[in-house]
């Protein structure tokens, strides 16, 4: 027989029984299905019902101006449950939004008697989202800012590197506000509707031919936060393009609201966009 070839079979089994050991000893990592831990974040803010008056004035090259308001009513239990009321020109309940810290919510036509569910994480914190290799890999955490003091905390732990996963989680939760440069000062602090708060004035450029504008334009954003209850009490937005937009809150009542308020009416028709629809 051949010496070379025998040479060649001994090589080769050796070869191969060196891999079985080391698939043996580390198996190939397999990734669990995704998990997303979400942590409630409501119920540490006091409860309270409130009035907002939106205000839009909109003033065209003629030196006409074209006016709009419109009236939401906002009420938070203790338990960090919202309900959100639009109202038309008369006062009357146009639509209803309720957001429930289990993570449902409900939009209610008050007309068509129905009240369509969706899946929802407002008022909520998603802490995690990992997908957990077998046995644990390195993992890339992206934090993003989620409005207020409140921030998300993308957690991807991978076998192997994977800039586009971690690309798509960090635009999936990325803040939308733009991306050019922003100035912030502090306004100090001011009493609205019995609450004290603290005012902030934002403000941005377009740079000329960015949109199509000649000249560069500055929009600005003055908001007056409340201190205890953690909610904007007084909002002023100036932007060239659309207008002054003002919105103000007023008949604001701290205390526990009716639990009835945070419910689908029987009679209303239920429809559950939060499952898939059966086939």
């Amino acid at each position: 027989m051949n010496p070379i070839f025998v040479l060649s079979r001994s090589l080769l089994a050796c070869l191969l029984a060196a891999a079985a050991l080391t698939a043996a000893a580390e198996p190939e990592p397999t990734l669990a299905p995704p998990v997303a831990r979400v942590a409630n974040l409501r119920n540490t803010t006091p409860p309270y019902s409130l009035k907002e008056v939106i205000e839009t004035e909109q003033v065209l090259h003629d030196g006409n101006v074209i006016a709009r308001k419109r009236f939401v009513v906002s009420i938070r239990d203790s338990a960090g449950n919202t309900r959100r009321e639009e109202l038309n020109g008369n006062g009357g309940v146009e639509s209803i939004s309720i957001s429930l810290v289990q993570g449902v919510r409900y939009a209610l036509d008050p007309v068509a008697k129905t009240a369509t569910t969706s899946a929802t994480y407002v008022g909520r914190q998603i802490v995690s989202i990992t997908s957990t290799p077998r046995p644990p890999a390195a993992s890339t955490e992206i934090t993003a800012p989620a409005g207020g003091v409140q921030e998300i905390h993308v957690r991807v732990a991978e076998a192997t590197p994977n800039p586009q996963l971690a690309r798509i989680a960090a635009d999936a939760f990325a803040d939308r506000r733009p991306t050019r440069v922003t100035v912030r000062s502090p306004l100090g602090s001011r009493v609205i509707n019995g609450e004290q708060c603290s005012g902030t004035l934002i403000s941005y450029d377009i740079a000329a031919g960015e949109q199509g504008n000649r000249q560069a334009m500055t929009i600005t954003t003055e908001t007056w936060m409340s201190d205890g209850l953690q909610i904007s009490l007084f909002t002023r937005t100036t932007d060239p393009r659309y207008g002054t937009t003002t919105t103000r809150s007023t008949e604001l009542v701290r205390g526990e609201p009716d639990p009835a308020l945070f419910t689908v009416p029987s009679d209303y028709v239920l429809i559950d966009k939060a499952r898939p629809a059966a086939m």
